[in-house]
C-alpha cells in the first residue's frame, strides 16, 4: 500500500493545485511501477475520497489513455504508469464546477457565475470519457522469479478501463447524492456494466454489513450507499469497510 501526501497537504511542502496534484499522482505511479513491476500476478488499485478521488481518476485517465514508450525507445528506462486494475471512488463530486452551484444555489449570488474563472476543474466526466477513449498498449507481463515463464492463468487485460467502485455517503453533508449517480450513469453509458445484475446498481449494504459476494471484473462498475454515513464517515461504519474489502478481495488485489 502506498499513501501519497500531495503538495501542499500535511507535512509536504507546495501548494495545492490541479497540475500539481496530478504531477505528484503520476509520480507515485511511477515509483508503484519501479517497486512493483507489472506481472500476470500483480493488480493496482487507485483509492480516492473527496477531492482525492477526483485525484484518482484523473491518474486512472492518464495512465490508461497515455501509451508507453516502446521497449527500444532511449527513455524505456523511465517506468510508464502501471496499469490500472481497479478504482475506488469514496464520495466523489462531479466537477469543481457542480460544487460551485451546490455551494452557492442561489442564482443571485455573484459565485454562481464565477464558473468561467476557475483555475482548477477537476472534471469528472471528462476524465471518465478519457479513461474508455483510447486505452493504452498492453505493457509486457513479466512472471516472478523463478516461476515459468507462461502463467498459469491469462491475466485481465491491461488494456481494458478498470473496475470502478463508487462510494456514496447516505447522509453526505457537502456533496448531494445526484454526483455519484450521474458518474455511474456516465459509467454505464460509456460502455460499462454491473458486476452481475442490475440488482447491484446503486444498491445499499444491509445494517449488518453483508456484502453480496460478487466478482468485479474490468469495466465493471458498482454504486454503494452507506446508511447514515457523512462525508468522511464511509469507512467508519462496518459496512463501509466491508464493501472496500470486499472488492479488493474479490479482485485479487
Amino acid at each position: 500500500m502506498l499513501a501519497l501526501s500531495y503538495r501542499g497537504y500535511w507535512t509536504s511542502n507546495g501548494r495545492a493545485s490541479e497540475a500539481g496534484l496530478v504531477l505528484d499522482a503520476e509520480a507515485i505511479l511511477a515509483h508503484a511501477a519501479r517497486t512493483y513491476p507489472p506481472s500476470a500476478h500483480t493488480r493496482f488499485v487507485l483509492y480516492g475520497h473527496s477531492l482525492g478521488a477526483s485525484v484518482a481518476l484523473t491518474a486512472a485517465a492518464n495512465a490508461h489513455s497515455i501509451p508507453p514508450p516502446p521497449i527500444s525507445s532511449p527513455t524505456s528506462s523511465i517506468p510508464p504508469s502501471p496499469p490500472i486494475h481497479g478504482l475506488i471512488l469514496e464520495t466523489p463530486f462531479l466537477s469543481v464546477r457542480a460544487m460551485l452551484a451546490t455551494m452557492y444555489p442561489q442564482k443571485w449570488l455573484p459565485y454562481h457565475y464565477l464558473s468561467p474563472f476557475l483555475r482548477n476543474h477537476w472534471d469528472g466526466p471528462a476524465a471518465l470519457r478519457r479513461l474508455v477513449a483510447r486505452p493504452s498498449r498492453p505493457l509486457p507481463l513479466s512472471p516472478p522469479s523463478g516461476a515459468s515463464s507462461r502463467p498459469s492463468s491469462p491475466p485481465s487485460n491491461p488494456s481494458s478501463p478498470p473496475a470502478i467502485l463508487i462510494l456514496q455517503a447516505g447522509r453526505d453533508e457537502l456533496v448531494p447524492p445526484h454526483h455519484a449517480h450521474e458518474l455511474e450513469s456516465l459509467c454505464l453509458e460509456l460502455g460499462y456494466c454491473t458486476p452481475s445484475s442490475s440488482s447491484l446498481s446503486n444498491s445499499s449494504i444491509s445494517s449488518n454489513g453483508s456484502v453480496p459476494s460478487v466478482l468485479p471484473e474490468r469495466r465493471t462498475v458498482r454504486l454503494v450507499s452507506i446508511a447514515n454515513a457523512l462525508h468522511t464517515d464511509v469507512l467508519s461504519a462496518a459496512s463501509g469497510r466491508r464493501a472496500v474489502v470486499d472488492f479488493l478481495v474479490r479482485f485479487g488485489a
